[in-house]
């Protein structure tokens, strides 16, 4: 938590007509991600305070505040204030003494009520991508003096133990269920098995619940009820909806906009009637951050055929998926859910007495630098259009939404933001499989304007790059790349010539990138379409006749050579046939630049590891410079007598 005392006013006409002037003091501020999280403190009297509504409409009007959510109570006492920590729906940071775990779950009634506090541990943050944020109430009867502290200081006193956790239970109200009937045995088996082993209030489970299909969605609990009597009584109130087709993707999406109203892990339980693959596919993007660690992502299929155990792919691990043929679900289901709830799970105590807001380590990830990135830019139809693509292996990529369409900068980057944790780990790296699809997904941009490409990367394969080329080829325009880690730039520049590579993230690198952004750079290296458009492998041709025909037809393409294409082609296309022994490269040059020799040294040392490196110098005397950079140097002045250049060449490779 970055230390920092701020203070802004809100004046516009809702709240002057109570108040002329509202304040609100900010006492400290930390990155969220999305924006900052905001430690604050509102006062107002009776007469002039705004409603929430109308509170929201302020902030969110406002160009410095936008709206995440607030709560309305008032203190018992005129000196007690009421602090709000704005964070992530999906960040866990705890902030209570850990006293000992329990698995499987035990009802805190089975605990002892009081105990003695102990000195905690620095709380460990998540920092998985928010799409909701929420506001955690801690009440204190000391207003903090002191600056923010990475640890909290407790008072003895008597304590409750507590197990908290938020439960968003979503159940299929689709056709696929076929009846009511089917509805309300799943509901019953919610009411009557599952919820009763759970102790609700508001320190312990705090429930939400909706019911969905493709284009439907139905919020009927939203952590707002604090009895199991409630809730029960609210859900067996639900009713089949039965009038659109099932989308577990609609089910998984709909679960990120509860808005849950503590800083607590969460369980997701998807209930549903389906297994379609290509719905649980397009499902996953968004069940990533439901089923991270320490949240939770139970999936239930309740018209199972063949264990329906697609649906399980969505799930924390297929632990956490639970099936049944005939919409008939168990206790003992119900039990194992509950204890997989609970099994990391801590026993809290509740101090009476606390110091600030311990700090929030903030750390910046690749999202989160292309959001910056892309706020330096001027975003609007009339100025700068932008599309995002993620891409991991050759099968392809996923373009981000309203492509080409965002208003602001704003729009685009929180657009972005949405998608931080469409994370694979197990997919393989594929610049080419990128641009690939880049170069199929260009058809909603408008091709008067000029277009830039900015590739980021953690690989740099030469085979990759080299399939790269082509593609990039077809989607034109400038190419700046972004590589980070062990990215390896000299592979890389065979793509452009706008490189940027880094070890982490810095602001500096935003203005490294916007250098680039309108500086087209004329590519003149191996990756045009037309300079080797006739490569030859080995085992390409099978005859003598075949070879000649194809070198007869080479014609000239630059007016100047460069020769470090020329070793990058070699090192990249060779696989030469063992049992011939070791490779022989013949590189016919007629010159080459200083700033060219300069870099061909660490080639020159890649390619001679698979055999001799020869150069032919043509329509030149001079061969001292290429001493440095071949095993051997061959002189040909006259290009038109070959028969001793041919015979010194032989010879050559035959004493190899």
């Amino acid at each position: 938590m970055r230390d920092a005392i701020v203070t802004s006013r809100l004046s516009t006409s809702s709240v002057g007509a109570k108040s002329n002037d509202v304040p609100i003091t900010i006492v400290g501020i930390s990155d969220g991600g999305n924006g900052a999280n905001v430690l604050y403190a509102l006062s107002y009297t009776d007469r002039s305070k705004p409603s929430l509504d109308e509170l929201k409409t302020d902030i969110s009007e406002s160009p410095n505040f936008d709206f995440i959510a607030a709560t309305d109570k008032t203190a018992p006492k005129l000196d007690e204030l009421e602090c709000l920590v704005t964070s992530d729906l999906f960040t866990t940071t705890s902030f209570s003494t850990i006293i000992s775990t329990t698995s499987p779950f035990v009802k805190p009634s089975e605990q002892p009520n009081t105990g003695k506090t102990s000195q905690p541990a620095s709380p460990e943050t998540s920092t998985n991508v928010p799409f909701v944020s929420t506001v955690t109430s801690i009440i204190s009867s000391n207003v903090p003096t002191q600056s923010p502290s990475s640890t909290l200081e407790t008072t003895s006193a008597k304590t409750d133990l507590y197990f908290e956790r938020d439960v968003i239970i979503l159940l299929d109200s689709s056709t696929s269920v076929l009846n009511a009937n089917n509805f309300n045995t799943v509901k019953k088996w919610i009411t009557n098995s599952l919820i009763p082993n759970w102790k609700i209030d508001q320190n312990n489970v705090q429930v939400a619940f909706g019911t969905y299909s493709t284009d439907y969605f139905e919020a009927i609990l939203s952590f707002d009820e604090n009895s199991q009597e409630e809730v029960v009584e609210v859900i067996n109130g639900t009713q089949y909806y039965g009038k659109t087709l099932p989308s577990i993707t609609n089910g998984i999406r709909s679960a990120l906009t509860f808005n849950s109203h503590r800083n607590v892990n969460i369980t997701t339980i998807l209930i549903s009637s389906s297994q379609d693959l290509e719905d649980i596919e397009t499902a996953l993007q968004f069940s990533r951050t439901l089923s991270s660690y320490p949240n939770q992502l139970v999936t239930v299929n309740v018209k199972a055929s063949d264990n329906g155990q697609e649906l399980g792919f969505l799930s924390t691990g297929q632990s956490h998926f639970f099936a049944s043929s005939n919409f008939v679900l168990t206790d003992d289901i119900a039990k194992s859910i509950t204890n997989y709830m609970f099994e990391d799970e801590t026993t809290t105590i509740k101090p009476t007495t606390v110091t600030p807001i311990p700090d929030n380590t903030c750390k910046t990830d690749q999202i989160q630098f292309l959001q910056m990135l892309i706020k330096s830019w001027s975003i609007s139809p009339e100025t700068t259009e932008g599309q995002a693509i993620l891409y991991s292996s050759t099968d392809g990529g996923m373009i981000i939404e309203n492509a080409f369409n965002y208003q602001s900068a704003s729009a685009f980057a929180n657009e972005l933001l949405s998608y931080d944790d469409y994370y694979f780990a197990m997919s393989d790296q594929s610049i080419s499989g990128s641009l690939e699809y880049l170069s199929e997904n260009l058809g909603n941009r408008r091709s008067e304007r000029l277009q830039t490409t900015i590739l980021v990367t953690y690989s740099s394969s030469n085979d990759d790059v080299e399939q790269a080329i082509h593609y990039y080829n077809i989607v034109g325009g400038n190419l700046i790349v972004l590589g980070m880690r062990d990215a390896n730039q000299e592979i890389l520049s065979a793509l452009s010539e706008n490189i940027v590579v880094a070890q982490n993230y810095t602001t500096d690198l935003i203005d490294k990138i916007n250098s680039l952004i309108c500086t087209f750079v004329t590519r003149t290296r191996y990756d045009t379409t037309k300079k080797f458009i006739d490569q030859l492998n080995f085992n390409d041709v099978e005859n003598h006749e075949d070879f000649n025909t194809l070198v007869s037809t080479i014609t000239p393409f630059l007016d100047f050579p460069v020769l470090k294409s020329a070793y990058e082609l070699a090192i990249r296309i060779s696989n030469p046939i063992r049992d011939f022994g070791s490779m022989s490269t013949v590189i016919f040059t007629s010159g080459s630049s200083d700033a060219d020799f300069n870099t061909i040294s660490n080639l020159y040392h890649k390619l001679k590891a698979k055999g001799q490196v020869i150069i032919v110098v043509m329509n030149s005397g001079e061969d001292a410079p290429y001493k440095n950079i071949s095993d051997s140097v061959f002189l040909w002045p006259d290009t038109t007598l070959y028969e001793q250049i041919a015979k010194d060449l032989n010879q050559q490779l035959n004493n190899v």
